[in-house]
């Protein structure tokens, strides 16, 4: 992942969370979507175990609840 310190980042597709957690070790802030409830839950729970704060997680349809702009997209 070719991302840099400062960035913020967006993951569609989340799922549980591996590539946002992986993204957040340099972004300033990452967010993770996914269609999947129970994915979103499993993603937050990921975060949470491994003591990242500067992410979030939420369902989306694709871009549907998400707003901004973002230095990286995956």
């Amino acid at each position: 992942l070719d991302i840099k310190p400062g960035e913020t980042a967006l993951d569609v597709g989340t799922g549980t969370g591996l590539i946002a957690l992986l993204m957040a070790r340099k972004a300033k802030r990452v967010l993770g979507v996914d269609v999947n409830p129970k994915a979103i839950e499993l993603a937050k729970k990921n975060a949470e175990l491994n003591g990242i704060a500067n992410v979030e997680f939420r369902v989306s349809d694709l871009f549907e609840n998400v707003s901004g702009k973002f230095d990286v997209i995956t």
